[in-house]
C-alpha cells in the first residue's frame, strides 16, 4: 500500500495539532503524559511504514542546531543521574525531556515526506483552529460566568485586584494554561505577519493576522507581547527595507494609540482595563504581592543550586520551588510545575549548570543563524517571508521561556522540527536551482 499525499497531510496536522493541547493530558503521579505522547507509538508506525521502501534508518538531524539540543539533553540526563537530590522527580523529568527529543526526532522524519510550504500551511492552521476553539471557550466562558477548558477565570483572579467584580475570562484553548497558548500562538502569529509585511496582503492573511492577534491579547500573556514585539521589531530590520519597518512602526504606533485610548475610554472598574493595566504595568513591579515575587525567589534558588554544582548542574526538576513571600513569610506554593523556576535560562542553570546553559544559549543562536543565513539565500518570495517568520516565532519562545515552561510541552519541537525541515527543503532547491 502506497500512502497518498492527502493522508500525509492529515496525519501531520493531527501531529501538529497536538502540540496546541497540552493540556489535554493523562496525570500519573509526578508523570503527565500529554495527547501527543499518547499519540507517538502511532506516530511511530506511521513513520515506519511511511518509509518502508527505502533503505534510510532513523535519521539523526546533524545541523548546529540540533547537535546542542542532543547536548543538552545528555548534559541533563548526566546531572540527573548523578547529583539530583529529589531522584524520582529528576528522573520523571529526564523521561519527560527525553520523549521531547525522540518526538523531534520522530516529527523531522516524517516532516521531509511533506513539501516545505504545505508543512508551514499545516502549522498555521494548527494555531488557527486553537485560536477559534479559544474564542468559543471565551464567550462560553462569558455567558455562563464559568471558565472551561479552553478559558480560564484563575488567570485573573491571581491579580489581586479587590476592584475586578466580573473579570473577563482570559483565553487558553487546549492548552496547559494562558501563558503558553499566548507565547505559541505568537509563534505562529509572527509567521504570517512576516508574510503580510514582505510579500502577501490579501484579505484572507488578514483574517488569521487578526483571529491569532485577539486570542493573543485575551490570553494575557507578558511575555508573550514582549517576545512577539521584539520579534517583529527584529524581523522589520532583518528584512532592511525601509518600508517594511516604517509600517512595523506605523502599525505599531495605530494600535498603541487604540489600545491606549481603550483603556482611558473604559470605566476604571472595567475588567479588561484593569487586566491590561495590570499585565503591563504595574503586575511588573508589584514586589509585595504580584507576580515577581517567584520570580525573584526562583532567581534566588537557581543561583544557589549554581553555586553548590556550577558545571554540570543539579539534575531536572531539582530545585525547591515552594515559594515563600519574603514581605509576608507566607508560603504562596509553587509557580508552575514543582521543581520548575520559572524561567529557562535560571532553571538550565540550577539543572544543568553551566554546561546546560551553554548548550540553551548555543541552540538558540544557531536555530536563528541558520534561519538568517537561509534568509539571505533566497530571493524575494514567500519561502523568505516564511523564514523570516521563523526567525520572529524563535524569538518569541526564546523570551517566553524566560518566564513560562514553554520548553516543557511539546510544542516547540515539533515547531523546531518544522522549522529545520523547511530549511532542509529550501536548501535543497536552491542548490537544484544552482545545477
Amino acid at each position: 500500500m502506497s500512502w497518498r499525499w492527502p493522508l500525509k497531510e492529515i496525519f501531520v496536522g493531527i501531529l501538529v495539532f497536538s502540540s496546541f493541547c497540552s493540556a489535554i493530558r493523562l496525570e500519573i503521579g509526578f508523570i503527565g503524559i500529554s495527547v501527543t505522547h499518547l499519540f507517538m507509538p502511532i506516530i511511530f508506525g506511521f513513520a515506519i511504514a511511511l518509509h518502508k521502501k527505502s533503505a534510510k534508518i532513523f535519521p539523526i538531524q546533524t545541523d548546529n542546531a540540533s547537535i546542542f539540543l542532543y547536548f543538552i539533553w545528555f548534559v541533563s540526563i548526566v546531572s540527573t543521574l548523578l547529583y539530583s537530590g529529589f531522584p524520582v522527580r529528576s528522573i520523571t523529568g529526564a523521561v519527560n525531556f527525553s520523549s521531547f527529543i525522540f518526538l523531534y526526532l520522530m516529527s523531522s522524519w516524517i516532516f521531509t515526506s511533506i513539501e516545505a510550504n504545505r508543512l508551514v500551511k499545516i502549522l498555521i492552521n494548527s494555531a488557527s483552529a486553537s485560536a477559534y476553539i479559544g474564542v468559543f471557550s471565551l464567550v462560553i466562558a462569558i455567558v455562563t460566568n464559568q471558565g472551561n477548558i479552553g478559558a480560564t477565570y484563575d488567570h485573573i483572579s491571581q491579580f489581586n485586584i479587590a476592584s475586578i467584580t466580573k473579570p473577563i475570562p482570559s483565553i487558553r484553548s487546549f492548552s496547559i494554561e494562558p501563558n503558553l497558548f499566548g507565547i505559541i500562538t505568537a509563534s505562529v502569529l509572527s509567521i504570517y505577519l512576516a508574510i503580510y509585511l514582505t510579500w502577501d496582503k490579501t484579505n484572507r492573511i488578514v483574517g488569521v493576522i487578526t483571529l491569532l492577534g485577539l486570542t493573543l491579547i485575551f490570553s494575557y500573556t507578558r511575555s508573550a507581547f514582549l517576545g512577539f514585539s521584539i520579534g517583529v521589531i527584529t524581523m522589520a530590520f532583518i528584512s532592511k527595507k525601509a518600508r517594511v519597518v516604517v509600517r512595523t512602526f506605523q502599525y505599531g504606533a495605530v494600535f498603541g494609540i487604540l489600545l491606549a485610548l481603550l483603556i482611558i475610554i473604559l470605566p476604571d472598574e472595567n475588567s479588561f482595563k484593569l487586566a491590561i493595566s495590570y499585565k503591563l504595568g504595574i503586575g511588573m513591579f508589584d514586589l509585595s504581592s504580584g507576580t515577581a515575587i517567584p520570580r525573584l525567589v526562583a532567581i534566588q534558588e537557581g543561583f544557589d543550586g549554581f553555586i553548590k554544582s556550577p558545571l554540570i548542574g543539579n539534575g531536572i526538576f531539582s530545585a525547591n520551588n515552594v515559594f515563600i513571600n519574603p514581605h509576608t513569610s507566607e508560603i504562596t506554593g509553587t509557580a508552575g510545575p514543582i521543581g520548575w523556576l520559572n524561567g529557562l535560562f535560571i532553571q538550565a542553570l540550577h539543572d544543568s549548570g553551566l554546561l546546560g546553559l551553554l548548550g540553551w544559549v548555543c541552540f538558540f543562536f544557531f536555530l536563528l543563524h541558520l534561519n538568517y543565513r537561509m534568509f539571505r539565500k533566497l530571493p524575494p518570495s514567500l519561502e523568505r517571508s516564511i523564514v523570516l517568520g521563523f526567525i520572529g516565532g524563535n524569538i518569541v519562545i526564546l523570551v517566553g521561556s524566560q518566564a513560562s515552561s514553554v520548553v516543557w510541552i511539546s510544542f516547540p519541537f515539533v515547531f523546531w522540527a518544522i522549522n529545520l525541515s523547511i530549511l532542509k527543503y529550501y536548501s535543497k532547491q536552491l542548490n537544484s536551482v544552482a545545477k
